[in-house]
């Protein structure tokens, strides 16, 4: 028996994929206005269409947010869509949306699609062990100016437009034609997550930064205008080869070689981020600017990029870190400064160093203005679904309950406020889903007589001040009122039939 198993997972968005700022950023400013027209409309109806934000409530559900709770205040009553907290979390989820949205996050018939390479070859010569046997693979052919593929998500014939991430730049941009054949269907068991692409007298390796065949992925989209756009860019931008020669360094079977390798693997992770992030301001510049050198450093950084990645299987004679200090330094980033669209990619940035005259697609989304929406309904107050429970423990455990629930709320904002690497903040999700599942269960193990409707509705009534007694007395100190999601969804996580008992 023989087998290649490989992975794929459909899109959490269903038919839609979101692109990269990267991706963005390498697209043509003229062609921007249909690029983000699927977004646009999806904003909309996310402001206009209680059921389309219900739903990316529902696909966006974590334990950090109060989605899943908010989709249960509105099935148990359809009017909460009305209330206050409810259009104020709507207000402030889809500005955050547009946020993701202005970053690069567009969405668009796409998905990332997991790359096999020439697979009926493999299988002929697996079968045969023959090299010769290669040759006769009929499912894929040259063809000029465009590379062949096969995949389901996708109709037979249609033009695609490929990015393999981290994607650097126009250079990197592969212009595929899917190409139907029977062999695919009768021999291999590929889902709509999978594309087979031919590595047979193509440069689909090198024009995608290094792709190989383990379990690398590409944005895929048939966006008419990326697509064009793509081709256009595979005609006119020539491939980037790596021709950087392997470094001659011999490494030995000791911890002091073990720590070196560590470190420069380590090094190589922050060199992958910084020739991808560099590569975005050489391209802006190239939009603007008639140096040559612009258009050079793109290409330059995308071989870095490649390598960094690299570095991890093989070493290449080049010092990274040097060569990107090297670029920076030459590129007079303090005499043209950054993009506009900078201060949402990097977190915290001094707005001082922006240069508002320079010209780029991610620009672009970054000046889009949205119409604010006026609801038709009134706006109804909490007091409107709000039940008060008596109280039936005493204070001293409620208050305790509270301030476990404060220090919480405070180590989420701290995290969600630094700006850290992407490993680091994916640590930092474990730590805090931790912290909150014994939060939880603490609070459920607790003495608390009853179900805990009393606490429930003493909290509640407390953060958002609704009975008369609470909102006069201002001397109740509490924090809690400045992340009532996280309340609502710590309550409804210890016990949701008595949670919802709390309201109409």
């Amino acid at each position: 028996m023989f087998g290649i198993v490989k992975t794929a997972h459909e899109s959490k968005l269903g038919s839609v994929q979101k692109m990269s700022y990267q991706m963005v950023n390498s697209l043509d400013v003229n062609i921007m206005e249909n690029v983000v027209r699927k977004s646009v409309d999806y904003i909309t109806d996310l402001k206009t269409k209680d059921d389309v934000f219900l739903d990316y409530l529902e696909k966006n559900s974590n334990f950090s947010n109060d989605y899943e709770v908010l989709i249960a205040l509105c099935e148990q009553n359809p009017d909460f869509v009305r209330s206050e907290y409810f259009r104020k979390r709507r207000e402030f989820i889809i500005k955050t949306y547009i946020l993701n949205f202005k970053s690069g996050k567009i969405i668009q018939d796409a998905d990332n699609l997991t790359v096999v390479g020439s697979p009926y070859a493999m299988l002929l010569y697996a079968a045969s062990g023959k090299e010769s046997d290669v040759d006769k693979d009929d499912t894929f052919c040259y063809e000029k100016n465009t590379v062949q593929c096969y995949t389901s998500r996708f109709s037979d014939g249609e033009y695609l437009a490929f990015f393999r991430s981290p994607f650097n730049g126009k250079y990197n941009l592969t212009y595929l034609h899917n190409t139907y054949n029977s062999k695919f269907e009768e021999y291999f068991n590929f889902g709509k997550q999978i594309i087979a692409i031919n590595m047979i007298g193509t440069d689909i390796q090198d024009r995608n930064n290094g792709l190989d065949m383990d379990s690398d992925f590409g944005y895929t989209t048939n966006q008419p205008d990326i697509v064009a756009h793509a081709r256009q860019c595979y005609l006119k931008y020539p491939t980037i080869v790596n021709n950087i020669p392997k470094e001659k360094n011999k490494y030995h079977n000791t911890m002091d070689d073990f720590a070196l390798i560590d470190n420069n693997l380590a090094k190589s992770q922050t060199d992958i981020g910084e020739s991808s992030n560099l590569a975005q301001i050489a391209q802006t510049y190239e939009c603007n600017f008639p140096e040559k050198k612009y258009s050079d450093y793109v290409c330059i950084l995308s071989v870095l990029a490649q390598v960094s990645i690299d570095n991890a299987k093989r070493r290449f004679d080049v010092n990274l870190t040097d060569e990107i200090k090297r670029i920076k330094k030459d590129m007079d980033i303090k005499e043209y400064k950054y993009p506009v669209f900078w201060s949402i990619i990097k977190r915290g940035f001094n707005k001082k160093n922006i240069n508002h005259n320079l010209i780029c697609p991610m620009n672009y989304l970054y000046k889009l203005k949205f119409k604010k929406i006026r609801h038709n309904a009134s706006t109804l107050p909490m007091s409107d679904f709000f039940i008060k429970h008596k109280l039936d423990i005493n204070r001293k455990t409620c208050k305790r309950v509270e301030e476990m629930i404060s220090k919480y709320s405070i180590a989420l904002y701290i995290n969600n406020t630094l700006d850290i690497n992407e490993y680091d903040s994916f640590q930092n999700y474990l730590l805090l889903r931790s912290d909150f599942d014994e939060l939880v269960n603490t609070i459920r193990c607790m003495n608390i007589s009853g179900n805990y409707i009393g606490l429930m509705s003493w909290l509640i009534d407390r953060a958002f001040e609704i009975t008369p007694d609470v909102s006069r007395n201002k001397m109740l100190k509490t924090n809690l009122g400045t992340n009532k999601s996280l309340l609502l969804k710590i309550l409804y996580e210890i016990n949701p039939k008595c949670f919802l008992r709390c309201f109409k």
